[in-house]
C-alpha cells in the first residue's frame, strides 16, 4: 500500500471525504522579508540561544519556592484538613519542575520530579512529608546559589542521592505504619 491510499483510508475512516492540505504559517518570513537570506552564522546564533538561554529563571524558581514554604508554614499550623493545601504546593512545584528544565537547570527539574513523584504517590501532608517538602527548598535554593544545574556534576548527584534517600526512608516508615494497622 502507498502512503497515499493509507492517508486516504485514515481519511475516509474518519468521515473527511478528501484529503486537505495544512499550509504552515508564514508569519517568520514575513517579518524577515521573502528575499531576504537567513545564514548560517544566524542558524549557529539561534541555535546557541535555544541552547543556552540568557533569560534569568532564578526570580521566578525562588518566587515559587517562597509560594510552597509559604504553604508548608500554612500547613503546619493546620492540624486537619491538610489535603485542601495539597493544590498550593502541586502547583508551584509543577512550576518549578517545567521551567527549570526549559531554562537549562536540570538539577532543580529533576529534584522537583522526584518530590512530585512522592506527593503524587501518597497525597498526604503529614509532618514528615512537610520536611521532606522543607528540605527540597532548602535544595533547590542551594542549586541556584551555587549555580549547580547539572545532573551530572558531583554537587548535584549528592543532592538527588540525599533527596531520594530520604523519600526511600520515608516510605519504608510508611509501609511499618500501614503493617501496624
Amino acid at each position: 500500500m502507498r502512503d497515499e491510499d493509507d492517508q486516504l483510508y485514515i481519511y475516509q475512516l474518519y468521515g473527511i471525504s478528501t484529503p486537505r492540505k495544512i499550509k504552515a504559517e508564514k508569519t517568520l518570513r514575513a517579518k524577515i522579508g521573502a528575499s531576504t537570506k537567513i545564514t548560517p552564522e544566524q542558524i549557529e546564533k539561534a541555535q546557541k540561544i535555544i541552547t543556552h538561554p540568557k533569560k534569568d529563571f532564578s526570580g521566578y524558581a525562588l518566587q515559587q519556592l517562597s509560594r510552597i514554604e509559604g504553604a508548608i508554614h500554612a500547613t503546619y499550623e493546620n492540624t486537619y484538613d491538610r489535603e485542601s493545601d495539597y493544590e498550593l504546593i502541586i502547583v508551584p512545584l509543577s512550576n518549578i519542575k517545567g521551567q527549570a528544565g526549559m531554562f537549562g537547570n536540570w538539577l532543580a527539574s529533576h529534584l522537583s520530579e522526584i518530590i512530585l513523584k512522592f506527593l503524587e504517590k501518597y497525597k498526604r501532608l503529614d509532618n514528615d512529608a512537610l520536611d521532606i517538602l522543607g528540605h527540597y527548598c532548602k535544595a533547590i535554593h542551594l542549586t541556584y546559589e551555587l549555580e549547580l544545574f547539572d545532573t551530572t556534576s558531583t554537587g548535584g548527584q549528592k543532592i538527588a542521592h540525599e533527596l531520594q534517600y530520604v523519600v526511600k526512608r520515608y516510605n519504608e516508615r510508611f509501609k511499618k505504619k500501614i503493617e501496624r494497622t
